[in-house]
């Protein structure tokens, strides 16, 4: 394979630590030597992965694959719920970290991979989320007096935050909506996102039916969030929260306007029901696209860039790159979809100059998605495109604390204030 060079410009922040285990001071005259005992056995290095709770549904299935830094497969296991799997490594194992790559098989047709590079020894796993109430069902709403077109739907509960409305039919007096939630009570907020924005927040059972008039409905405020730049296609995705939860009630995107480009976009603010707002602004300029997630008690307006270098190589299945700046992390991603079949790999890393030998997935191990292949560099050949990425988080100084941390040790979102995120996009085909 012919080796691949991307530029790519960023931004970067890189903080050097110096450490020394000499505080000047001197053992007192007198003092015995002390000397390793030759008899001790020095602590193995072990990683251990334990599933908690039923986290692997039926029918899906996860593995592991532990590889060195040459890319040579150490181990290979799959991950079973209420189970620990442990890898101990060779005493003449000199090498502190290891490459971990994490393998999903969320069903018949798709496959997803994580390949995390740098890993300490240690305890790592997968956790149960917590999702209040098991009930699926549906809720259908009649609005009279509504003549307009689809209406969000913003469930506070777990899973799909924001949608359109399933159902949506004309009546003699209004609309009927229909929606589903994953509680037998949730909030919810029905919102009316085109000019004048107009919302309905309510707790609402499933499978009775409501009928609620336009006029209880709250007139939202309105806000002219500026252009990014010269971007030739934006995006913006508002998520307002408040005691009951996270409600995502805004999203849109469009291209820019060659008539007007300076015009702004007009997005609805609801200062008297929301405490706070979770903000995702994107800007798209050919391949380059960058991305500025914020929360805070006032929502961002104004898109913020990274501005930094970032030179990447690749060598079949050796990737090599060197940043400069602030980033916090690095991440080469495929995306492959072919004839039903759904297959993503995603290779993480730390920032500053770095090399990492993805490993080939081992044989042993299921693989079910029909396009998936066992080696990143194939699967790059075999996709439309990938995306080489760099994200800087604020507060934070740690490849390991923003992307390895959150995924393979707390299984949470991690707290954050300020993510900025710059990605070109490689077409293969």
């Amino acid at each position: 394979m012919k080796m691949k060079c991307w530029p790519m410009v960023v931004l970067v922040a890189m903080m050097a630590f110096a450490c020394s285990d000499d505080d000047g001071t001197k053992a007192p005259a007198g003092d015995p030597e002390t000397h390793e005992d030759p008899d001790e056995t020095p602590e193995a290095k072990k990683l251990a992965f334990t599933v908690t709770g039923n986290v692997v549904p039926t029918g899906a299935s996860a593995w592991m694959v532990l590889s060195d830094k040459q890319g040579n497969v150490l181990d290979a296991a799959e991950l079973k719920n209420n189970a620990t799997h442990t890898f101990e490594a060779a005493e003449n194992f000199a090498e502190d970290n290891v490459t971990l790559t994490v393998i999903r098989n969320y069903h018949a047709k798709y496959t997803s991979v994580d390949t995390y590079a740098q890993v300490p020894f240690g305890q790592y796993g997968f956790a149960t989320i917590s999702t209040p109430g098991a009930a699926v069902g549906k809720v259908t709403v009649n609005v009279d007096g509504y003549e307009g077109d689809r209406l969000s739907i913003t469930n506070s509960g777990p899973r799909v935050p924001y949608s359109t409305a399933e159902q949506f039919e004309r009546t003699d007096t209004g609309v009927k909506i229909g929606f589903t939630t994953w509680s037998q009570k949730s909030k919810v907020l029905i919102a009316k996102n085109a000019a004048p924005f107009q919302y309905l927040y309510g707790e609402y059972e499933q499978n009775t039916p409501y009928t609620v008039q336009l006029n209880e409905f709250n007139l939202a405020e309105a806000i002219d969030v500026p252009w990014p730049g010269d971007a030739e296609f934006a995006a913006w995705q508002i998520t307002g929260i408040n005691s009951d939860g996270d409600f995502r009630y805004y999203t849109t995107s469009r291209v820019r306007s060659l008539e007007s480009p300076e015009e702004f976009q007009t997005i609805p603010v609801m200062p008297d029901f929301f405490t706070s707002y979770s903000v995702t602004l994107s800007a798209r300029s050919g391949n380059v696209s960058n991305v500025y997630s914020n929360k805070g008690s006032e929502m961002a307006t104004t898109m913020k860039y990274m501005d930094a270098t970032f030179l990447y190589a690749q060598n079949d299945n050796r990737f090599t790159w060197e940043t400069t700046g602030t980033a916090d992390a690095v991440r080469l991603q495929v995306l492959a979809s072919l004839d039903g079949n759904q297959s993503d790999w995603r290779i993480h890393g730390p920032t500053g100059q770095y090399e990492v030998n993805v490993p080939v997935i081992p044989a042993s191990v299921t693989l079910s998605s029909g396009n998936m292949k066992r080696s990143f560099a194939e699967l790059a050949e075999n996709a439309v495109s990938y995306t080489t990425e760099l994200r800087e988080y604020a507060g934070y100084t740690s490849y390991f604390d923003v992307d390895v941390k959150p995924a393979l040790i707390d299984n949470t979102s991690m707290t954050w204030t300020e993510i900025l995120t710059k990605s070109v996009e490689h077409i293969t085909q």
